[in-house]
């Protein structure tokens, strides 16, 4: 799997299997993504200074591991996000983002993406394997903890003796040149060296990328395949070369010095400096969720078994080995009291045909019955492209189908043939962070306490995010809210015993310089919920008082702003087939885009055009996806 940000392939040799994801997956290295205007109050602190009260499971495990190795030092990172929101951002608001291997069955697989990434061999990953690999706690041990590890320079704990054991199997590097441009970049040898391995391979001779022979490349070194990425085997050497050439790196050392500097100003100097961090983009300055080296989300716990290895090898952790470690340790907000649970494969997980999902109906008629068989009483008719709740998932076969329990919009409970339904997003209207009032309240696979089944009880205190009210209303006495507790389970309660204590409207609309941002559906009265004085106009100059679109412009307190809509990129108002065809025409070069119309074309906000932007766009009108700001 590739180790640079999203979709880049890593270079392995002639010999090696190409990892490509495809042009429709490629966003280009050097993108930082366009910085939020939100302001974090994140912040660190060294452990024995820090207030670990709200955040269970996390002081005793670094206590056990501070006792048993007191020279080691532990940083308590707070990111100031909510621990739903995080594992929401890193898996249903931009699918893709985090992979698992096709090995993977069950709760690994995301449950709404089925397509599979790479040819087949990894797919997307579930929110449940998302929380369990983000939950810092469950890695606070002797094996795992070095994917916490500082990466920066570290003068007392990095020997030349180290960086040799790690490329002891590849005598095409130097030791010495390794460790003094990491000493020039002030960024961890033992981290460089084990980059370089990871991209070249522990291999006798020189890959493609680095034996300067390659034609019309002659004399040119990419060490750490920078901005090797494209559509293709020959043009991911081509453009990790042409890098390479461009910036003069016609020596060996020279690429070294360059990659090193390159990996210390694009990740340890915005603060992604451990290996979860550079995986799991929760730092403010690297842009939040889209700067990542790497979609798989096993990479930091594999990745840190052969630094641990390779410390052994130098002689272990004791206070006299002289090896000085540095921990950072993010925490969230509102995480649940025990560590998020490992995800169970296909008929060993805990909950089997009780389900809270959104579906979709997928043909014309369709019959819901009041039992589940072809002769019961037909209580309702959907059609292709209705949406209604599915509460249970049929496992038995009668009358030649499987029948699912759903809940139609009046909320009355039938059956419905499985295979007339397919899974489809969350639906949402709210996104509320409430908490339960009353003790033991019951937590229900659907509205109503008819027809639903029990799926655990809610202690008082409890905290969850309410994504859905107003639906249904008046169910045995009841108006029934959908919430989402933080280990990713949803299900309804009655709103008697919810209570806002914080409200997230989501960035529908946000500043960014001369700009005004826009999710697709912002109406000038949701700009004026903001900013009661502003006056929009369209590009006539013409004030306007209902939908807006990319171009037009807004006055704000004296100033014009100019109006962007995500995925709005030809300015009509509306997100269309023919804005994603207009992205892929621009990436072609069939089209042109003024300044204001790529903004609007960059979907996903991450600063460049890619066929990300072209996919996000598909998938938003596909009812899969949600364009955000």
């Amino acid at each position: 799997m590739s180790k640079q940000q999203l979709n880049l392939l890593k270079i392995k040799g002639m010999g090696r299997k190409w990892l490509i994801l495809g042009l429709l997956f490629t966003i280009l290295l050097l993108n930082l993504g366009l910085p939020t205007s939100k302001v974090f109050a994140q912040s660190k602190k060294p452990f024995t200074e820090s207030n670990l009260d709200a955040y269970p499971g996390f002081r005793e495990k670094i206590e056990a591991l501070r006792q048993a190795h007191p020279n080691w030092n532990f940083t308590i990172f707070y990111t100031d996000l909510d621990w739903n929101t995080v594992i929401e951002n890193e898996t249903t608001k931009r699918h893709g983002r985090s992979l698992v291997p096709n090995t993977k069955t069950g709760e690994w697989l995301c449950p709404v993406c089925q397509d599979p990434w790479d040819t087949g061999k990894w797919y997307c990953a579930s929110d449940i394997a998302v929380a369990y690999y983000m939950d810092p706690r469950n890695f606070l041990n002797e094996d795992k903890v070095f994917m916490f590890e500082d990466l920066s320079y570290n003068e007392a704990g990095q020997t030349i003796e180290g960086v040799k054991r790690i490329i002891a199997r590849a005598p095409y590097l130097d030791a010495q040149m390794i460790m003094d441009a990491a000493r020039e970049a002030q960024i961890s040898p033992y981290h460089l060296a084990s980059r370089i391995v990871q991209e070249q391979g522990n291999r006798q001779e020189p890959g493609v990328m680095i034996a300067g022979t390659y034609p019309g490349y002659e004399g040119f070194y990419n060490y750490l395949n920078v901005n090797a990425s494209g559509n293709g085997e020959a043009e991911v050497i081509r453009n990790g070369l042409q890098y390479a050439k461009d910036q003069g790196w016609d020596t060996p050392q020279k690429s070294i010095v360059g990659g090193a500097q390159f990996i210390a100003k694009k990740w340890i100097a915005v603060g992604q400096s451990s290996l979860y961090l550079q995986k799991f983009d929760v730092v403010e300055q690297g842009g939040l969720y889209s700067h990542q080296y790497q979609q798989n989300i096993q990479a930091p716990e594999s990745e840190c078994s052969s630094i641990k290895k390779s410390y052994l090898e130098l002689g272990g952790f004791d206070s006299n080995s002289g090896m000085k470690l540095n921990f950072v340790i993010p925490v969230y907000r509102n995480m649940p009291a025990s560590p998020a649970r490992y995800p169970q494969s296909d008929g060993t997980a805990q909950v089997d045909d009780i389900v809270t999902q959104d579906v979709e109906v997928t043909g014309s008629g369709v019959q819901v019955r009041a039992e589940r068989s072809t002769e019961a009483e037909v209580i309702a008719k959907l059609n292709t492209g209705d949406k209604i709740l599915r509460i249970q998932k049929g496992n038995k076969e009668v009358n030649g189908y499987t029948w699912d329990k759903v809940v139609i919009a009046d909320g009355r409970k039938g059956y419905i043939a499985g295979n007339y339904v397919k899974q489809i997003g969350v639906i949402s209207n709210c996104n509320e962070q409430v908490q339960l009032t009353g003790s033991s309240v019951r937590l229900r696979n659907g509205p109503g306490t008819d027809g639903t089944t029990s799926v655990k009880s809610l202690a008082k205190g409890t905290v969850a995010t309410r994504v859905e009210k107003g639906k249904y209303d008046n169910l045995n006495g009841y108006n029934w809210h959908r919430i989402r507790l933080s280990d990713g389970t949803m299900g309804y309660v009655a709103s008697n015993y919810l209570e806002v204590t914080e409200t997230y409207t989501g960035e529908k609309i946000r500043k960014d310089g001369n700009n005004i941002l826009c999710e697709p559906n912002v109406t000038v009265e949701i700009i004026k919920k903001s900013y009661s004085n502003a006056v929009v106009k369209n590009m006539n100059g013409e004030v306007v008082t209902g939908g807006i679109a990319t171009g037009y412009t807004v006055e704000i307190d004296g100033r014009t702003y100019t109006i962007v809509k995500r995925g709005d990129a030809d300015g009509d108002g509306g997100i269309t087939a023919s804005d994603y065809v207009l992205v892929k025409n621009y990436l072609r070069k069939k089209e042109k885009l003024s300044d204001v119309e790529k903004i609007g074309a960059d979907a996903d906000g991450d600063g460049e055009i890619s066929a990300g932007d072209y996919v996000l766009i598909r998938n938003f009108l596909r009812e899969k996806e949600n364009i955000n700001v």
